[in-house]
């Protein structure tokens, strides 16, 4: 008797986990895709530098980032449009950067201590000096 019960446990364990395996890859990405950018800017660099991550394209001027540093982009994009970019590290520009959100884009968000900055943009486009996380839709 006790070998039976072994055997049906060990079969219920088995199909468990291939059902698992085939449900969990769909639903753990279901709805967003992301895209990831990292482009390290060397000191007193005299070139324009670009981070693109999926639709989102980040131009960074000659000049912005004197110290140099590396910068990283991660955007989910969600099936509806809706979408979070965030920047990395949190660092202040010596001069302006521009953050393109696609012409489809109108408005932004970005969180200062807890509460949400509306920022409109200028045909999809944002003028900012410093990095931050973004949603928008």
């Amino acid at each position: 008797m006790y070998r039976v019960a072994q055997r049906h446990w060990r079969r219920m364990l088995i199909v468990l986990a291939l059902v698992a395996a085939l449900i969990l890859p769909v639903t753990a990405g279901a709805g967003w895709t992301v895209y990831h950018d990292r482009e390290y800017i060397p000191p007193a660099t005299t070139e324009t530098e670009d981070l693109q991550a999926g639709p989102i394209y980040v131009t960074i001027p000659a000049g912005a980032l004197p110290q140099g540093g590396l910068l990283r982009a991660k955007v989910k994009v969600a099936d509806d449009g809706a979408f979070e970019a965030v920047f990395s590290p949190g660092v202040q520009f010596a001069t302006n950067i521009v953050i393109d959100f696609g012409p489809d884009v109108h408005v932004v968000y970005y969180w200062e201590d807890g509460v949400p900055i509306l920022q409109e943009l200028v045909d999809g486009k944002l003028v900012t000096n410093h990095f931050s996380r973004y949603s928008g839709w």
